[in-house]
């Protein structure tokens, strides 16, 4: 686990593959939070929790069972280094939206609303 980062810094993109079935297309995979929270642009399957909460102006979609969708998107990378830099910069930019600190707002907010807004200890 702590030599990860290490191992990932020279990279210049992060895959987000997953097969899609009734259970995974309601699923946001934790690696694209990772990938984001490192600055790294993101190359992922499209379902329904990942459209939910990503557009195609924060991450390069592909369709999880099209190996030739996987190559044009990854060919699109490798041949437009200004499409990397554009998706890098939403990365950053995205970092804030799923932070921890706001993240954690939000669960307490929704538990103390599920707990019938009672006091927090």
């Amino acid at each position: 686990m702590h030599s990860i980062p290490e191992r990932i810094a020279d990279c210049n993109a992060g895959l987000v593959p997953l097969e899609i079935s009734s259970v995974t297309n309601y699923a946001v995979p934790l690696k694209l939070f990772e990938y984001i929270s490192l600055g790294l642009p993101v190359a992922s399957v499209r379902n329904i929790a990942i459209s939910y909460y990503f557009s195609e102006e924060d991450c390069i979609f592909f369709e999880w069972n099209d190996p030739y969708s996987l190559s044009t998107a990854l060919d699109r990378i490798a041949e437009n280094p200004e499409v990397l830099i554009r998706y890098r910069e939403r990365s950053v930019a995205l970092r804030g939206r799923f932070s921890w600190t706001s993240e954690k707002r939000k669960y307490v907010a929704l538990l103390r609303q599920l707990a019938g807004n009672g006091p927090s200890h």
